[in-house]
């Protein structure tokens, strides 16, 4: 079972990490945040993403920008 609310703060601290200017050190804390979720639980970040934060930017397309394209066929999966 996906804990909904823990989903929605983890797409707040994504697009928090995001908005604006991130260091490496950021980035690589957005990056360890979502490889050690669930993918039931990626799935909820990203919904919760794209709902909040449509107009910054599509969440796959958004983490493949900060990322790198390495996380992309990750999230494409789900």
């Amino acid at each position: 079972m996906v804990d909904d609310s823990k989903a929605e703060e983890i797409a707040d601290k994504v697009y928090n990490l995001y908005n604006g200017y991130t260091s490496g050190k950021e980035q690589q804390i957005a990056y360890n945040t979502l490889m050690e979720i669930s993918p039931s639980m990626l799935y909820r970040v990203q919904h919760h993403y794209n709902s909040h934060y449509e107009k910054f930017g599509d969440f796959v397309w958004r983490s493949e920008d900060e990322l790198g394209p390495s996380f992309r066929g990750l999230a494409v999966e789900y």
